[in-house]
């Protein structure tokens, strides 16, 4: 049994979303809407100074970067609700994520307002068996696919999944299991 520690997953609202069709990678025009007729760019629109503070606070980011990463994690967010499956974070859109769950009446309020329900944030458990990297690996292919792809967006470095780079960097000869872990 290996001892890596798979990422947390997205649990979606529970609220269908309506999709029309996507032209252009602006915020402002990104179409798809959420249940509760929210577009990319309301929800980008968002801002918490608390979670942010928080966040540079016991990160130690600078509080450009904790902006940054909390706007990621609210990317990711709207990624879940679009794509309607269990996603996983990288790293630092995650920390970003764990900072606004501890604000739980904002991050009730925003999902309820912005997605229609409570996103569940789902870790790991110790006991659960590894997925080989599906989860992430499916996570990056909607990244790539719908962020990149449809909307046309420059993805910040916050969006490296360490795993990802570390697999794609194995030889897979090496019997120390990077590729795996």
């Amino acid at each position: 049994m290996s001892s890596s520690i798979e990422p947390p997953t997205l649990g979606v609202a529970q609220s269908p979303a309506r999709i029309v069709s996507v032209t252009t990678g602006d915020f402002s025009v990104a179409s798809h809407l959420t249940h509760r007729g929210k577009t990319l760019a309301d929800v980008m629109a968002y801002r918490n100074p608390h979670v942010v503070a928080r966040l540079a606070k016991e990160e130690d980011m600078s509080i450009e970067e904790a902006e940054s990463a909390l706007s990621d994690a609210l990317l990711f967010l709207w990624l879940g609700n679009r794509v309607k499956e269990p996603l996983a974070p990288a790293l630092k859109i995650d920390l970003a994520w764990h900072a606004f769950l501890l604000f739980t009446k904002d991050y009730r309020e925003f999902c309820t307002e912005y997605f229609g329900g409570f996103i569940d944030h789902h870790p790991r458990r110790l006991t659960d068996e590894p997925d080989g990297g599906r989860v992430v690996a499916r996570s990056w292919q909607h990244a790539e696919t719908v962020l990149i792809g449809e909307l046309g967006l420059s993805l910040s470095r916050n969006w490296i999944y360490e795993r990802l780079q570390r697999s794609a960097e194995c030889c897979g000869n090496c019997g120390q299991g990077c590729c795996s872990r």
